[in-house]
């Protein structure tokens, strides 16, 4: 796997970086490539040294990096698979390819509420009833409550705004779904993850680049563990082929993992079993 992003890093000429919850593991990622990058403090702008190749580098939010990548060939970047994920719906990556290459050791997917509300909001997903929840992310918290056979009315906050919502106005929202980690925005709202609705769906990090379609080389099959074919492949196949686990086409995997609750267009959260590693 390092061999291969490597390779595909090669023919990068702008490295999109994140900021903010994903810089320092990607900088350790690097370094296993033995690409030292400096932190968005001391240099949020510059130039890398990749294969012999200098390479310019940018820290942006992480939030814009699928689309800044997908926007133009040549660029490469980090992002969350719920922002990767949240791209595809929107129609914003049509030719972005993308692998996870790093989970975050604590962040993840959980459902939280104010400690009064919290007891009869579990109650109701368990009894079917539809609840009202804040999110940043509706993409990737209706697929979770799709999996959970939850009936969820999602209200999309702005950034930095969902757990605010909910804390501010309990009459109206009954709890988030939100990305935890330290749960420190949590408290700072009054909220705390209800019991049993915590570690919902791990957040993955992806490695995307726009790339060629020529470049469909024998590894970009072999990270599949398909044999290649002779000639070059479009960039839809590539697509397809890398990310089989977003592709609503693949209908009979999908359903098979989501056979007792209803199907519509969005693919169920990514297997980690399923998941290449390191």
């Amino acid at each position: 796997m390092l061999k291969f992003i490597a390779a595909v890093m090669s023919d990068t000429t702008l490295l999109a970086l994140s900021k903010g919850r994903y810089e320092r593991l990607v900088a350790e990622y690097l370094r296993a490539l033995n690409i030292d990058v400096s932190t968005s403090k001391t240099a949020p702008t510059g130039t890398l040294f990749i294969n012999r190749k200098l390479v310019r580098f940018k820290y942006m939010r992480d939030a814009a990096i699928s689309h800044f990548v997908a926007h133009k060939l040549g660029r490469m970047g980090f992002a969350g698979s719920h922002q990767v994920l949240d791209a595809r719906v929107h129609g914003t990556a049509t030719h972005l390819n993308d692998l996870p290459v790093l989970k975050h050791p604590s962040a993840r997917f959980a459902v939280a509420a104010r400690p009064e509300k919290m007891n009869a909001l579990a109650q109701k997903l368990r009894d079917g009833e539809t609840v009202t929840l804040s999110t940043e992310y509706v993409s990737s918290a209706r697929q979770i409550a799709l999996q959970c056979g939850w009936s969820v009315n999602f209200y999309r906050s702005d950034k930095g705004m969902a757990e605010i919502d909910a804390g501010e106005h309990p009459e109206f929202i009954d709890g988030v779904a939100a990305i935890v980690d330290t749960k420190k925005t949590l408290r700072n709202n009054d909220l705390d993850v209800v019991e049993d609705l915590d570690h919902l769906a791990p957040i993955w990090i992806h490695v995307m680049w726009r790339s060629r379609p020529d470049l469909a080389t024998t590894e970009h099959r072999i990270v599949r563990g398909v044999l290649p074919e002779r000639g070059p492949r479009n960039e839809h196949a590539i697509q397809t082929q890398l990310n089989a686990w977003l592709d609503g086409r693949h209908a009979a995997t999908i359903r098979a993992s989501l056979r007792r609750h209803r199907y519509d267009e969005m693919s169920p959260m990514i297997d980690v079993d399923a998941i290449p590693r390191l």
